[in-house]
């Protein structure tokens, strides 16, 4: 993989920590991303999995 990779894959798993924690700390957001969410998964559920993900690279 490539460090241009690596480093899209590192800067979006800090995009959603971000995202989550904005949201734990806007009762607007939160209601806003709970109205437009787009994941399968609980987004908790994949900032876990992203992290399982990366440190393996």
């Amino acid at each position: 993989m490539q460090d241009r990779q690596i480093k899209l894959l590192n800067d979006l798993y800090n995009n959603l920590c971000e995202i989550n924690e904005e949201g734990l700390n806007d009762d607007h957001f939160y209601d806003w991303l709970n109205e437009n969410y787009f994941f399968e998964k609980d987004l908790e559920e994949i900032i876990h999995e992203m992290k399982s993900v990366l440190e393996k690279i």
